[in-house]
């Protein structure tokens, strides 16, 4: 795990997971505490429907984010992800991800804002 110092602060560890396709990385409604970030393949946003079925909000690829909403605004999950691909992805806390965002004291999220790759 890495650790991300914010203003001479270190802020909770990075957290890096490799999975393999079609795995469930959260589901709509659970609660939230890491923004995601797509280091390779894709995942899938889906919303759940009221008949039971998924439907597809957008496909997230290498440099995307996702899951910001429920850690940002203290809600729970509103998608639900799955890896469409193999995919490695990387967790940040809110002020991990401000951070690397260069947000914290600029401008605030813009939702599907592709990052650059270190």
């Amino acid at each position: 795990m890495n650790w991300v110092l914010a203003n001479g602060r270190s802020v909770l560890p990075i957290q890096h997971w490799s999975v393999t396709r079609y795995q469930f990385l959260f589901n709509q409604g659970a609660l939230s505490d890491l923004i995601y970030t797509v280091s390779a393949g894709e995942v899938e946003i889906l919303r759940q429907s009221p008949g039971g079925g998924h439907e597809v909000l957008r496909i997230a690829k290498a440099g995307d984010y996702f899951g910001e909403i429920g850690p940002v605004f203290g809600l729970p999950r509103s998608a639900t992800v799955r890896t469409r691909t193999d995919a490695a992805v990387i967790g940040y806390s809110v002020p991990a991800f401000l951070q690397r965002l260069g947000a914290a004291d600029g401008p605030g999220l813009n939702e599907g804002r592709e990052l650059a790759l270190d």
